[in-house]
This record gives structure tokens, C-alpha cells and sequence, in this order.
């Protein structure tokens, strides 16, 4: 089984947002608009398993500060599916080359 990580596109809003309701549970209001992951400040990647999303990483585009320098930070989001869980350090060394390629 070959594990892709790359950033997510739109088609790929509606699997990411059915994977954070099985990480975090569905609202009691479920969404009714379409899933989208175009958000500003947001990077959104995904690890994919036989075309099945299988965990998601927002990265925030914002700096912290750690003793007055400015430290790029904003990993805000990672979820795995269950299935995922098992090999968990299987998808994380990806999404953190994946993240240093990107700059942050």
C-alpha cells in the first residue's frame, strides 16, 4: 500500500470534512453548505491510502514568538482516520518533509 501526502485541492473538501466529523463527532447542527478548504491562512494537506483520505494536517500561516524571535509555527489540525491509527508513524514523517518543503 503506497502512501501519497500532498496538499489537498477541492475535490478533496468533502472527504477532509468527513474525517474531521469521524475525529471530532458531527455538530448537532450538521453543515448543509458544501465542504470547502479554501480558506485564507489555511494549508490543507492529506494523506492518501488507495484513494482514501486517511489523515489531514492544516497548516496555519502565522508566526509565534519564543523569547522575542519569531518562531513559524501553525500546525493547528491532524486528524487520523481509525484505520489510520495503526500506522500512525507511517503518515506523520511524510506530512512533516511535506511541511518543510513548503517552507514551514
Amino acid at each position: 500500500m503506497t502512501l501519497d501526502v500532498r496538499r489537498l485541492g477541492p475535490d478533496d473538501a468533502e472527504p477532509a470534512r468527513q474525517l474531521g466529523m469521524e475525529a471530532f463527532g458531527v455538530p448537532s447542527n450538521p453543515p448543509t453548505s458544501p465542504a470547502t478548504i479554501d480558506q485564507p491562512g489555511m494549508n490543507w494537506y492529506g494523506a492518501i491510502e488507495d484513494d482514501l483520505l486517511v489523515a489531514r494536517l492544516v497548516d496555519r500561516e502565522y508566526d509565534a514568538y519564543f523569547g522575542g524571535m519569531p518562531v513559524a509555527s501553525g500546525v493547528s489540525r491532524l486528524q487520523l482516520s481509525i484505520e489510520a491509527k495503526a500506522f500512525s508513524g507511517r503518515c506523520l514523517p511524510p506530512c512533516s518533509v511535506t511541511l518543510r518543503s513548503a517552507g514551514r
